[in-house]
């Protein structure tokens, strides 16, 4: 049996040892998802303290200190550790992030609970603790309820949740484990929030799920679209001045130019600059120069007068016409002349008879592409925008939101492409750093595209969604993107309608829980309580019954117990006296009889003691005889008794119809307590007022001596206790009888060895044969009690006595 001092210890042992492994595993699973979300986010710097690769990490180191300190005897400590670094790390992410109220509250309430159950049950820390996870997990969800502030948007909701749900699984599996031990009211809740929060959470993040599926596709495909209709207006810019060179260049004016021989042409200059300022109107805000060139590319006349004169001919728009015959519009150049960032729309121009003579060539200023593109700005609601970037150097020919980032490529390029572009005149001057960002995940986009057109990536401030669609007339993407709370903003309505739907209905859950197990586990508790009192001896407590279902049984059940309970309790002295009184008679008797050494007094002391002791009606005793086969009537009390002795009744041992030789035969106790239903009593008309009988064998060890009889003139007087008595005082009178027959065989042995000595003393007195022969007739004669004695001699003579052959 421990002490107190000895069970606190062994207590304070297990909780020690639950502690270790509780801080163990939790540093395990948290620094398991540090891992992930370190792995998943690879590459993006660790830019804010509540990061949730650092808060992991936070908590995983905590449960290892809480496992040093648990070994050490401080199991409190390290699990309010455990707790606080939870909670610290909770909070910090709730404020910094949205859409992850549902997530840590679920994890901060599991943990709690989990980890106080398990190591501090039943304690202030305990109580304290679950208060403030419940409060802590109230503020997480309002957060995202209510969005009081701008927080960060939440990345990878489908990892977050899946986390989630491994750490669910793991502290669950640890709440199972200590269920058994819980209260029944705490069963009854968990039961109640399991059987219907689990299906619900299952059902919430089942619709989550395929709400942001269903918006993302909606948002996704809203800006496919966008930058579809940006690059179709791209596109149509290009196409309507390609159609519009080639209508200019097949007018009269300017064919008849470029066929006149180079001798005459001065004389049609005037005119024919007057048609290039008129082609130059067409967009005057945009157009830079219109320009005809001859067939060694020498340009005849521009409206930009600083290149007339120039040699054009190693430039691709004037190239180009020549090699197809048709226009053609090129990439985004810098100028030679100016320097600016330019589009040259170019179309060969046809003499009389159809052949080429020349070129007529329009250039406009890169910004009508930033003009265009910022056209589109906010088509899909605030802070979406377009940008278009040159699909062989991804450099940015326009931004819609920031135009500094033009002509810069998304991540900077080797020092030999670079070069390459820039002797084209495809990229400005500048080295690598000035000409380039760093936006490694929008270059993995763009190339990327042609399998999946949708990504989120950093465009310009922030984390942006966007679509990318590529351009007929030219080798360039149309990104068309938009901030990824912007974006996310359906989908967070949508969630918090659902999240609401799903705060009310666990609250509703909850107390529908409570309320429930406050019903049924109420009169259960208080029926638990009033067995506990009776239990401690307080046998007046009745249980109060509250209703007529099995709750209202079992309270009456009880309280017929009780009453029982008290019944037995008033009446056991009054059996434990009588028991008393009973082995007193048996010790009587035994007392009595131990001294008796002749059996047939002993065994009528016997009988006659028993019945005035237990006050029977009749006794008797039954021995075995000497061949086994029957059991003879040896004392009876009273008159009857000493008849039936003196007549020697017996019973044969095999006989069906007699209670005695059953008794004899099966070795145990056998009660009749109603000889008139009973088929093997045989009525003896000495003792007529028999009414109940009980037979026990007399053993000594295996061997059966004979059959003690009592009978009385009740019926049901015998029971088991008496049959316990009987045969105890059954043994006794066994042994006594054993000892008497040892005793009698003993004295006998005795007398007859001492009459052989002295009949062999007086023969050893004889002189003669004769005399000899006398004395020993007369010595056996008087031994035998005999009347008359001859004794008969033969004479024989033996070789040794003769000594003759």
């Amino acid at each position: 049996m421990q002490t107190k001092k000895e069970q606190s210890i062994a207590l304070g042992d297990t909780l020690n040892q639950r502690a270790f492994v509780v801080s163990i595993g939790t540093g395990a699973a948290m620094l398991v998802v540090g891992i992930v979300l370190l792995m998943n986010g690879w590459g993006v710097a660790l830019e804010r303290l509540s990061d949730a690769r650092v808060l992991s990490l936070w908590i995983a180191l905590a449960g290892f200190i809480s496992a040093v300190l648990s070994r050490r005897g401080r199991a409190a400590l390290g699990v309010g550790l455990i707790l606080a670094a939870l909670y610290f790390s909770v909070l910090l992410t709730v404020l910094s992030m949205e859409n992850l109220g549902a997530a840590t509250a679920a994890i901060t309430l599991l943990l709690t609970f989990s980890v106080t159950s398990f190591v501090i049950p039943s304690t202030s820390m305990a109580r304290y603790a679950n208060i403030a996870a419940a409060v802590l997990s109230a503020v997480a969800v309002l957060l995202d309820i209510f969005q009081p502030f701008q927080r960060l948007v939440n990345p990878y909701p489908s990892l977050a949740w899946g986390l989630t749900a491994l750490l669910l699984l793991a502290y669950g599996a640890l709440i199972l484990r200590q269920y058994r031990s819980y209260s029944l009211r705490v069963k009854f809740i968990i039961a109640f929030l399991a059987a219907s929060l689990i299906p619900l959470a299952a059902l919430a993040f089942i619709n989550d799920r395929n709400t942001r599926v269903l918006l993302n596709e909606e948002g996704n495909l809203a800006l496919r679209a966008a930058a579809r209709q940006v690059a179709v207006r791209l596109d149509t810019f290009m196409t309507d001045n390609l159609n519009f060179i080639r209508t200019q260049a097949n007018l009269p004016q300017v064919s008849a130019y470029l066929s006149l021989p180079p001798s005459r042409r001065a004389e049609k200059n005037d005119e024919m600059t007057a048609v290039l300022s008129s082609f130059a109107r067409h967009n005057p805000i945009f157009i830079d120069s219109v320009a005809v060139i001859d067939l060694d590319g020498i340009t005849l006349l521009d409206t930009f007068t600083g290149d007339i004169g120039a040699d054009k001919s190693s430039r691709s728009w004037f190239q180009k016409p020549l090699e197809s015959g048709l226009p053609y519009a090129s990439d985004l150049e810098f100028s030679q002349t100016t320097g600016a960032a330019s589009i040259y729309f170019s179309a060969p121009v046809r003499g009389a008879s159809g052949e080429i003579v020349g070129v007529l060539r329009t250039r406009y200023n890169a910004a009508v592409l930033q003009e265009i593109v910022s056209a589109n700005n906010g088509i899909l609601g605030k802070g979406s925008f377009a940008v278009l970037l040159d699909s062989q150097s991804n450099m940015r020919l326009a931004h819609g939101v920031l135009p500094a980032l033009i002509f810069k490529s998304v991540v900077p390029m080797d020092s030999a492409t670079l070069s390459d572009l820039q002797s084209r005149r495809l990229m400005p001057p500048g080295s690598a750093e000035e000409l380039s960002t760093n936006l490694p995940q929008f270059e993995a986009a763009l190339k990327n595209a042609d399998a999946q057109p949708f990504f989120v990536a950093e465009l310009a401030t922030g984390l942006e969604r966007g679509a990318i669609a590529n351009m007929q007339t030219q080798e360039w993407h149309v990104v068309y993107a938009q901030p990824q709370d912007v974006f996310l903003q359906p989908i967070n309505r949508q969630v918090r309608a659902n999240l609401i739907v799903a705060l009310i209905a666990a609250v509703a859950v909850a107390g529908f829980a409570v309320f429930i197990s406050s019903t049924l586990a109420g009169p259960i508790l208080r029926l638990t309580q009033t067995a506990e009192a009776i239990g401690a001896g307080h046998l007046n407590v009745q249980a109060k019954v509250e209703s007529s279902d099995e709750i209202g049984v079992l309270a009456r059940t009880l309280n017929r117990m009780t009453q029982q309970l008290r019944e037995f309790i008033g009446s056991l002295e009054d059996r434990v006296a009588a028991r008393t009184k009973d082995l007193a008679t048996v010790a009587e008797v035994a007392t009595v009889t131990s001294t008796i050494l002749d059996t047939h007094k002993l065994l009528q002391e016997v009988v006659d003691l028993t019945k005035e002791r237990f006050n029977l009606y009749h006794s008797h005793i039954y021995l075995l005889d000497e061949k086994g086969e029957n059991l003879v009537l040896t004392a009876g009390a009273g008159e009857p008794g000493r008849i039936m002795a003196a007549e020697k009744r017996s019973i044969p041992l095999s006989r069906e119809q007699s209670l005695v030789a059953r008794a004899a035969r099966e070795r145990r106790g056998v009660i009749v307590n109603d000889v008139t239903q009973a088929p093997d009593f045989l009525p003896n008309p000495l003792l007529p007022n028999t009414r109940s009988e009980m037979a026990v064998p007399m053993l000594v060890g295996d061997a059966l001596i004979g059959v003690f009889d009592i009978q009385s003139d009740q019926i049901g007087r015998f029971t088991d206790s008496d049959v316990n008595i009987q045969t105890t005082l059954a043994a006794q009178i066994a042994a006594s009888v054993q000892n008497a027959r040892s005793y009698e065989r003993s004295k006998e042995q005795a007398e007859f060895e001492a009459l052989v000595n002295a009949i062999g003393d007086r023969i050893q007195r004889a002189t003669t044969l004769e005399d000899t022969l006398q004395t020993a007739i007369r010595e056996v004669a008087a031994a035998l009690g005999a009347a008359r004695v001859s004794a008969s001699l033969q004479a024989s003579y033996q070789s040794e006595i003769t000594g003759e052959n």
